[in-house]
């Protein structure tokens, strides 16, 4: 039973030590002030983003965190595009009609299967046929909602660096024969992961 306990004592002391060890090599900054490398790694942005600026979440400086999507583009701010979207479903609600049409006869739905570095493909109003979309949104007309109770989440960010396969799209279809192009206005929806 002595040994087992003298074990189990050194298996604590060591785990403290490496422990201790790591933090000293990972946290230190280059002053050797190991308070000021905790410090730094918990410190926090002093505007709403709850991003930290020294982690490896430096490229999301316009993000938001959501607890079901977690970090997305964007800011917390709704713009105009977000709350003409928010108007259309609440009268929707409101009158029982069906929340997923789209926002006026001018606007069509897309479900995007890929993503590209400068275009989507995508199926257009609940068609089985993909077709290729360039995305000529621009920031201050994006912004992004979760589904399934359509919770405005994020706007103002570049569409391109977002969107993801398995979202949904409302958009315009630029002028033309076919809709090779949507933008400026555009609404992605996304459903949190299970």
């Amino acid at each position: 039973m002595k040994i087992l306990k003298r074990v189990v004592v050194i298996i604590i002391l060591s785990l403290v030590v490496g422990t201790a060890a790591l933090l000293l090599v990972t946290y230190t900054p280059t002053d050797g002030n190991l308070l000021l490398g905790l410090k730094n790694m918990f410190s926090q942005k002093s505007d709403n983003s709850n991003i930290e600026k020294d982690t490896s979440f430096s490229d999301y400086a316009d993000s938001v965190v959501d607890s079901d999507l977690g970090v997305v583009r964007g800011t917390s701010e709704k713009n105009s595009t977000a709350a003409e979207f928010q108007k259309w479903l609440t009268s929707r609600w409101a009158a029982d009609k069906d929340p997923t049409e789209p926002i006026d006869t001018s606007y069509d739905f897309f479900a995007i299967t890929v993503v590209g570095d400068t275009y989507v493909e995508a199926r257009m109003n609940e068609s089985s046929e993909e077709i290729t979309l360039t995305l000529q949104c621009t920031p201050e007309n994006t912004a992004l909602f979760k589904s399934f109770n359509m919770v405005f989440v994020s706007a103002n960010f570049e569409i391109i660096e977002e969107i993801k396969p398995g979202d949904m799209l409302y958009a315009k279809c630029a002028p033309g024969p076919s809709c090779q192009a949507v933008g400026p206005d555009c609404l992605l929806i996304r459903r949190p992961a299970s």
